[in-house]
């Protein structure tokens, strides 16, 4: 890709059939009003955005009895890009807070780790979260100092379902890491127009 675009770090979602619109999926009454932003070949896109009042951050009320937290507190802002590809939706989370945009139910879960899974070479394989499937239910993160293969992180394939992964993928247009669980999040170099491309790769 063209070294003049700047790198972006994007969680795409995967939107449920049969959820069409961005009002079944978005928390639109959350939001500004809805932008439209054309994209060349696919219509047009929205853009919702929340802005959330200034709030101090946690680690300042450590230190209250010599600062006050208050002079601190910054406003936030929370971002979901809703777009169709390909007769299916799509939403770009942003910001802290952008995951919760999205209505309860409406995203497809795994299309993050199964898309990583098709994309990531298995010799780059960082970090896998595994949820155990004894009587007992646990999560774990089991993460390596290098990369290396999957097989050696000791999973069970009787006791153990994969819940997310990190590596890199075999695609260098799509990035140098991409990790995979519900969403798929990865931090490449593009623009508006490379989006449909890029979310079209993943399906």
């Amino acid at each position: 890709m063209n070294e003049e675009k700047k790198v972006n770090h994007l969680s795409i979602f995967l939107v449920k059939l049969p959820f069409t619109s961005s009002q079944e999926v978005i928390k639109a009454e959350a939001c500004a009003a809805p932008v439209e932003v054309p994209i060349a070949g696919h219509g047009a896109g929205q853009l919702f955005v929340r802005r959330n009042p200034p709030s101090p951050p946690k680690w300042s009320a450590l230190f209250k009895e010599f600062i006050d937290p208050r002079e601190l507190a910054v406003p936030g802002v929370a971002a979901a890009f809703f777009m169709q590809v390909n007769g299916r939706c799509f939403v770009l989370v942003f910001g802290q807070g952008g995951r919760f945009l999205l209505r309860d139910d409406v995203i497809e879960e795994r299309f993050g780790l199964l898309c990583a899974l098709n994309a990531v070479d298995p010799k780059t394989f960082r970090c896998v979260d595994v949820q155990s499937l004894n009587a007992i239910e646990s999560q774990m993160r089991i993460q390596s100092g290098q990369e290396t293969t999957p097989d050696q992180f000791g999973l069970s394939v009787e006791q153990d379902m994969l819940k997310a992964i990190v590596g890199a993928p075999r695609n260098s247009s799509l990035g140098t890491r991409m990790t995979g669980s519900d969403a798929l999040s990865v931090s490449v170099r593009l623009d508006l127009s490379d989006l449909p491309l890029l979310i079209s790769t993943q399906k």
